[in-house]
């Protein structure tokens, strides 16, 4: 019985040898059991294939996110200290397109010094750390997908970040703005001018002038008029902030001469000349919507680029830089 007791503890139940008290297993019982280790060993191979398929993936997303961190780490470890500013590489801040025209405009952008002098990016991995984003005057303006930016080898040695952009003649008349923004705080904000190809009709607008301060002491300027898009004489086709002033004020001098890049040195109102640049005062504009809201484009772009509209009010100021207001009165 012991021997018994041994063999039974030795030798496995599906062997095919039998036992005394054993019951012998029927054929499905078999059958099932045949099939149950079938479905297991498929399920295995399963189970293994789909265990390697993630592995691969989560390889593949570790190399894509350090590269990622990679480049990140790159960008933020860049020392802007030298080329804390930005501005154009060769060419204007406005350019003007007519409405309706096809084919592309360009911008290029390089670094400046602290005193905006320009500087050629020391490597490529600053003009793609830098970042953009567009507004628009008109309801349909110009957007990222209409854009593609690329780096090139500047003279003698260095980099230059271009912009090329796609025109497309569904776009409103009025100032484009590109905005584009360093990791430290540089900015440089440019005009692609969509021109109407004939004379828009005037607009009637509040025009005020300041000097020192936007308040009612420091007012010398304040009336309601027509203006039209000739009393500054540019290439521009509708009225503009500029073309406001020049109907009240005189303007012996322009840094642009009659241009869309014309901005306004000196101004002669009444018996009064102001001359930019004394005690550290300029001339500057910004332009307001009926409820006294600044209208943000106005200080992204020149006096000539900028469209105004009925019911605008036009405050120029004589004083130091960010003297105007977010409202007024």
């Amino acid at each position: 019985m012991l021997l018994i007791e041994e063999e039974m503890q030795v030798a496995s139940h599906d062997s095919g040898r039998r036992f005394p008290g054993d019951k012998p297993e029927s054929l499905f019982t078999t059958s099932h059991a045949q099939h149950a280790r079938k479905e297991k060993s498929k399920m295995n191979v399963k189970n293994n294939k789909m265990l390697r398929r993630a592995g691969i993936l989560l390889l593949v997303l570790g190399i894509i996110f350090s590269m990622g961190s990679a480049t990140f780490a790159a960008q933020n470890d860049l020392d802007w200290t030298s080329v804390p500013n930005l501005t154009t590489y060769n060419m204007p801040f406005n350019q003007v397109v007519t409405q309706g025209q096809i084919g592309n405009a360009e911008f290029m952008v390089q670094a400046a010094d602290s005193s905006y002098r320009p500087l050629l990016f020391p490597s490529a991995d600053y003009p793609n750390a830098l970042s953009y984003s567009w507004s628009h005057q008109g309801e349909e303006g110009y957007y990222s997908d209409d854009m593609t930016s690329a780096i090139i080898s500047g003279y003698p040695s260095g980099y230059v970040a271009k912009y090329n952009i796609l025109l497309r003649p569904d776009v409103d008349i009025g100032a484009n703005v590109l905005s584009i923004t360093s990791p430290a705080g540089g900015y440089l904000d440019l005009g692609l001018i969509v021109n109407p190809s004939s004379a828009q009709p005037d607009v009637n607008v509040n025009i005020r002038i300041y000097h020192d301060s936007v308040s009612t002491d420091n007012n010398l300027v304040s009336v309601t008029r027509s203006v039209n898009c000739d009393a500054f004489r540019s290439e521009v086709n509708y009225p503009t902030a500029i073309d406001s002033v020049a109907s009240v004020a005189q303007i012996p001098k322009d840094t642009a001469e009659h241009s869309v890049n014309a901005y306004i040195t000196q101004l002669k109102v009444g018996k009064n000349l102001y001359v930019g640049g004394v005690n550290n005062k300029y001339w500057m504009y910004a332009v307001y919507d009926s409820d006294g809201n600044r209208r943000p484009i106005s200080l992204k772009v020149g006096g000539e680029a900028y469209m105004i509209e009925d019911g605008d009010t036009v405050v120029w100021l004589y004083g130091t830089w960010g003297s105007l207001p977010a409202s007024i009165s």
